[in-house]
């Protein structure tokens, strides 16, 4: 099999674990979204990209057998 840095086990728990703490700041920034504070959808549209680009990441490293 051929390993790489996205089908190394480590590095896909390291991706994994980014992908979770992407989406416990976009919970954060929603709540002061919603609760008045401005300016930061900015913000989350960057969280929202990040959030993509690490999903896409994963996707594409995980063996056909798993898709």
């Amino acid at each position: 099999m051929l390993v790489t840095r996205t089908t190394d086990p480590e590095c896909r728990e390291q991706l994994a674990a980014l992908h979770r703490k992407i989406a416990e700041a976009r919970v954060i920034t929603t709540d002061l979204i919603r609760s008045g504070v401005d300016g930061l959808g900015w913000v989350d549209g960057c969280l929202s990209d990040a959030a993509g680009d690490v999903a896409g990441i994963f996707e594409n490293s995980q063996p056909m057998s798993l898709r």
